[in-house]
């Protein structure tokens, strides 16, 4: 009989849509097959063929592929040099550059499929030669953490339900249901310490139980240092750190690098060895490289982070490494584009817009929190204020343009602000979108208050101006929403209301005005109109609040009138000229037979519904 543990590791695994990493290994393939028995699972395979074997790695790809198709499974199975052409500023360790490809891998396919993650099959054993494995290289009590059932890389969640399962009943499992897998034969050599742990594990399973607990114990050090360790400013005296207990100071400075770019997945224990050398050795070199092209400096005792520069040129900068955001990464289907015939391009890129309405589509829930925050600060005299930089914030401008005519709304109530101001609007200024504190001036300019909410519209997450705006806004007493298209970068604002559809890579690399530009658009149309649904603005579904400006908003006003009194184009004409072309205020004049002052008194005794002033028996 199989392992009881089996099965219930299985069974907590959330309902949903999930990748599965499978290698083709055993682990995996036992993975795989035992989340298959769960009928209220959507998984979606995905292999990486490093192409470290030749043939081999090949050969793994294409079990896989067969594997997935024969147990129905849809998959996507991916080789390395696709996946880095995508990519900016490789690690130079082979390891590390395998392991960014895999994560950037497993977070285009997370986000194209809306799954809630990756699953992994890393089990007991995994976590014991791991550990082990570490303690032999040096490392100290954080580097000894277990790894932990569900992870968080920045935004993917990483699942791995088998860790507390032993490796042979794995094995046991697929040898009862006789499946078989490939064998890396590399996993038979000594050459390398982690295959001559396993030998040593093997031959002591008794072992394990204390590596294990060693791990736990570790992992408890962590999480205490992570609630007691200090938050650092943005410059801060070397002696801060100097003096501070080692785990909460490497705590500390983790915190630090990852609040200035660092990718989180690249802050090993040696990463934060070196801040900290920096922070207690005057003799180390006063500048240093860390991951992510991130420059510390150290000052007159002060260390802080710049951009670093070109050889050879000071003037030039380089900006934060924003290649492991998804807007950043390359469309494999769009590689090729321009040798396409046109009408392919155009199906490509049809087929791409859907992308966009269905990651709308995962974020109702937030969406709908987010209208009922705009409704009620509209309802309450506040007002709703976007802000934005480049495309994103054309686009919130554009959505604040609309609501007048649309809604007969005052141009106050719902506003539009971008960065470089209203000429940004015709001609690119995109490096105004670079400074927090002009975002925290235009809030400041705005006098943001406590009724209004602040929606602060970034696409690609990062950008200053949006951020800035926000933090203003959140001191100042709003409440804030914040729209982005990436999972969540370091240093992010705190706000009420996330809204994140991840739309993945672009067509053209890195053009947001596209996927994630029309998903932008369809955000900003949803929380609008429904927020002004809220407010009694519509009628059904008509449109009695606007401003009929043009002939052809007129024409408009007389047939809604018509459709909901049924009376003739004539009648109609006479009501709209008696109320001054208000189409809401024509219509109660004639459901309750009185002039447009007592028509005017009724629908602000009804909080300006329709529906409520026209009286019982209503459509």
């Amino acid at each position: 009989m199989p392992d009881p543990a089996l099965f219930s590791a299985i069974a907590s695994v959330p309902a949903g849509a999930w990748a599965v990493g499978v290698s083709g290994g055993a682990d995996s393939v036992a993975l795989l097959a035992l989340l298959r028995t769960r009928s209220d699972l959507h998984l979606h395979v995905v292999h990486l063929d490093h192409q470290t074997r030749g043939e081999e790695s090949a050969a793994d790809a294409q079990f896989v592929r067969e594997l997935a198709h024969a147990w129905g499974i849809e998959s996507t199975i991916a080789v390395r040099s696709e996946i880095e052409a995508g990519m900016a500023n490789l690690p130079v360790n082979p390891s590390a550059r395998f392991r960014a490809a895999r994560m950037a891998l497993f977070r285009r396919v997370v986000a194209v499929q809306r799954a809630a993650g990756v699953i992994l099959a890393h089990h007991a054993d995994d976590q014991t030669e791991t550990i082990l494995h570490r303690l032999l290289r040096g490392s100290g009590p954080m580097g000894l953490v277990a790894m932990e059932r569900e992870t968080d890389l920045g935004g993917l969640c990483i699942l791995r339900p088998l860790l507390t399962v032993p490796r042979i009943e794995i094995r046991k499992h697929l040898a009862e249901i006789g499946q078989t897998w490939r064998e890396d034969a590399s996993n038979s050599s000594d050459k390398y310490l982690r295959n001559r742990l396993r030998q040593m594990l093997s031959e002591a399973p008794d072992l394990t139980a204390g590596v294990l607990k060693l791990g736990n114990a570790c992992r408890t050090l962590r999480d205490w240092a992570r609630a007691n360790a200090p938050a650092l400013p943005e410059a801060f005296r070397a002696a801060q750190l100097a003096g501070a207990p080692p785990q909460l100071a490497a705590e500390a400075a983790r915190k630090w690098l990852t609040a200035r770019g660092v990718p989180p997945g690249e802050i090993s224990p040696d990463v934060t060895d070196r801040l900290l050398t920096m922070a207690t050795d005057a003799a180390s070199p006063a500048r240093a490289h860390f991951p992510g092209r991130v420059l510390v400096r150290r000052q007159r005792g002060v260390i802080s982070c710049g951009l670093p520069f070109v050889p050879g040129n000071s003037k030039i900068a380089i900006p934060m490494d924003r290649s492991h955001l998804l807007t950043e990464q390359r469309l494999p289907e769009s590689m090729n584009l321009d040798a396409m015939s046109v009408a392919d391009a155009v199906a490509l890129m049809n087929a791409q817009d859907s992308v966009a309405v269905a990651a709308v589509a995962t974020q109702q829930e937030p969406i709908a929190r987010a209208i009922e925050l705009v409704a009620l600060a509209l309802r309450g005299g506040g007002r709703l204020i976007y802000f934005g930089a480049g495309t994103s914030g054309r686009l919130g401008v554009l959505d604040a343009a609309e609501c007048p005519p649309t809604f007969r709304t005052d141009p106050d109530l719902v506003q539009g602000v971008i960065a470089g101001g209203e000429s940004a609007m015709f001609r690119a200024k995109e490096g105004a979108e670079d400074k927090a504190e002009d975002g925290a001036s235009a809030a400041d300019a705005k006098a943001v208050g406590l009724k209004d909410v602040v929606m602060g519209i970034a696409a690609g997450g990062t950008t200053p101006f949006v951020h800035g705006a926000l933090r203003r806004a959140r001191e100042r007493g709003a409440k804030t929403i914040f729209l982005s298209c990436v999972q969540p970068v370091p240093d992010e604002p705190t706000v009420d209301v996330v809204i994140r559809p991840l739309t993945g890579p672009e067509v053209i690399t890195g053009s947001t005005r596209l996927k994630a530009g029309t998903a932008t658009k369809l955000v900003l149309n949803t929380i609008s109109t429904l927020a002004m649904v809220r407010l009694g603005k519509v009628y059904g579904n008509l449109m009695v609040d606007l401003r009929a400006t043009n002939s052809k908003l007129q024409d408009r006003a007389r047939r809604i009138v018509q459709t909901v009194t049924g009376q003739s184009p004539e009648r109609c004409e006479q009501l709209l000229a008696a109320a001054d072309g208000h189409v809401k205020l024509a219509i109660v004049m004639h459901a309750r037979g009185v002039d447009a002052t007592a028509a005017r008194d009724l629908l602000l005794a009804a909080g300006e519904s329709l529906r409520e002033a026209m009286g019982p028996g209503a459509r």
